[in-house]
């Protein structure tokens, strides 16, 4: 069973998997993978080393390309070579033959956007903007994933903001989602720094988002009340 995860991608579903010397390495080399992904699959290692068993299901493929959990897909091979009795059995749900990338990315929604799951917010906005590409809107992603509305749509806004800020700004770090899904929900702020609908009112400040697109290039934005000290 291998990843369809690499580096550079994230679609999750749309690519072909890694070489088990890959997968391996993307999670442990830190000349390959980042240091946060590194860091949470030390502790899962530990942590089933420990327990002897994963609490959560792998979502796998027909073909047997893992599309939800990866890492303790890695961890589960690396401890059974170590310890061959540590796993016997790997708890599995199968997706059949013709499921589409969509019905996958609608499965990831309500596993890790709709619950209070483990993943970093920007990595459950990804799951949406990838939704709102395949065709659907913030209504339709709400309603199939069971998320309110306006937190779809607010997310979405983040994701266009970020967007924006990523074309201008050449910075790609996924920790700025947060900061921009801020100001997607006040929309007071949001008024003042980008037009809507393509119109300002007496409230738009023309400088506002270079400004605040600077502060959050330069690490000195955080958060909306960091804009009051500009």
């Amino acid at each position: 069973v291998h990843s369809p995860w690499t580096p550079d991608d994230k679609v999750n579903p749309a690519h072909g998997p890694m070489t088990e010397e890959e997968q391996i390495a993307y999670f442990t080399d830190p000349l390959i993978g980042d240091p946060r992904t590194i860091r949470d699959f030390l502790v899962l290692k530990d942590g089933l080393k420990v327990s002897g068993e994963s609490q959560d299901d792998l979502h796998v493929l027909y073909n047997g390309i893992v599309v939800e959990g990866n890492r303790r897909t890695v961890v589960s091979r690396l401890l059974n070579e170590a310890e061959p009795a540590t796993f016997k059995t790997v708890r599995v749900v199968c997706y059949e033959e013709g499921v589409t990338k969509q019905d996958i990315l609608l499965s990831l929604g309500r596993m890790h956007v709709a619950k209070k799951a483990r993943w970093e917010s920007g990595d459950k906005a990804e799951i949406l903007f990838f939704l709102e590409d395949s065709g659907l809107n913030a209504d339709q992603i709400g309603i199939h994933i069971g998320m309110p509305i306006t937190s779809v749509k607010f997310i979405l806004e983040a994701g266009k903001l970020l967007k924006k800020y990523q074309t201008e700004k050449g910075d790609y770090r996924p920790d700025n989602f947060t900061v921009f899904y801020k100001v997607a929900c006040n929309r007071k702020l949001y008024k003042m720094m980008l037009p809507v609908n393509g119109k300002t009112d007496e409230s738009f400040d023309a400088g506002l988002w270079d400004r605040f697109s600077g502060g959050v290039k330069g690490d000195k934005i955080n958060d909306c009340r960091d804009i009051a000290h500009m």
